[in-house]
């Protein structure tokens, strides 16, 4: 699928991005440089089944202990106790996609023996960190 293709990509761009960053180059104007900092790099994945939310990374799903939170007001939705595994290379996120898909709820249908009967979330966050400036 398109995420397995994806995940080396995002990657590729990160390193890219981090030489940039390293060189005082940068690939948009207007960013500040050189940024003093790192891309970390974290992972989730979680399905949702019977209205019931479920970390596919935890053991035993977390035993339903995973709560949407909304702030209507700013539109941003959390989802509270989920596990954000931090990865470093493609091949971890990928060990944490393929381990995820292992946990998925899967029920026979008419149609299809393992088919899953859950809508699934796999997410790949990239976040800019900066690093502190030393006290004086």
């Amino acid at each position: 699928g398109l995420i397995f293709r994806a995940i080396p990509e995002v990657f590729d761009c990160i390193k890219t991005q981090t030489t940039q960053m390293a060189s005082g180059t940068s690939s948009s104007e207007g960013d500040e440089s050189p940024f003093d900092g790192h891309l970390e790099v974290k992972v989730s994945f979680l399905e949702i089944y019977n209205e019931v939310v479920r970390d596919l990374l935890q053991e035993g799903g977390g035993s339903g202990q995973c709560r949407v939170l909304e702030d209507e007001r700013r539109g941003v939705v959390k989802v509270a106790n989920l596990v954000e595994a931090p990865v470093q290379t493609p091949d971890e996120a990928l060990w944490y996609l393929k381990a995820g898909m292992q946990a998925r709820t899967v029920e026979a249908t008419a149609a299809n023996a393992q088919s899953s009967r859950a809508h699934a979330v796999f997410t790949l966050t990239v976040e800019r960190v900066r690093r502190k400036a030393p006290s004086k």
